[in-house]
């Protein structure tokens, strides 16, 4: 259902989404609970948008919101000598061959997923993070940097909700799997 959503958020193509960058992603599947299906509009302003793609299978439902910066192209470089958590594991490595094949069955025309310094799409890493805590209902990234093809990527779990993910140039995500408490007596019970 990730792949049909990410279609759907195609549909934002031309000059005034070109070289825009997702901020955060917020994944959800379980019972319906939205009463529209396909691509909505929920926030949009001169420089940023948000959007909701959502699609219903019998009483089931996905649903990918997606905060983009327009016109932005995310920092890619932060330092050549970023510590890595001694905690964090090797994750994965994205080819260029994976991020074609990605943006190739999605639709994707963003021109910085292209090139010999193509940056992974959040969506692709979305999908892998699914591979990763299969069991999860709700996932929520939030990007600090890019990703580029052929970096290796570090998961390093915090704690049982939490994680982040590394490259050697910085952090490039942070991940919360499940629903977040709404205070600090829902985390300590």
């Amino acid at each position: 259902m990730l792949m049909d959503l990410a279609k759907q958020l195609t549909i934002l193509q031309g000059e005034q989404y070109s070289n825009s960058s997702i901020a955060k992603l917020h994944w959800q599947y379980g019972k319906n609970k939205y009463n529209e299906t396909g691509l909505s509009i929920l926030k949009k302003r001169h420089h940023f948008i948000k959007t909701a793609c959502t699609m219903k299978k019998g009483n089931m439902q996905a649903r990918l919101e997606t905060s983009l910066i327009l016109h932005h192209i995310p920092r890619t470089t932060i330092s050549d000598n970023t510590d890595i958590p001694v905690t964090a594991i090797f994750w994965r490595i994205f080819s260029l061959t994976d991020i074609a094949d990605f943006i190739q069955n999605v639709g994707d025309k963003n021109p910085i997923h292209k090139g010999s310094n193509a940056i992974i799409p959040g969506i692709l890493l979305l999908s892998e993070v699914l591979n990763t805590v299969m069991d999860s209902k709700e996932i929520i990234m939030r990007f600090n940097n890019a990703a580029l093809a052929g970096q290796p990527l570090y998961w390093n779990q915090l704690n049982k909700n939490q994680a982040e993910v590394y490259s050697k140039k910085g952090k490039v995500f942070n991940l919360i799997i499940g629903k977040p408490a709404k205070n600090r007596r829902d985390i300590d019970g």
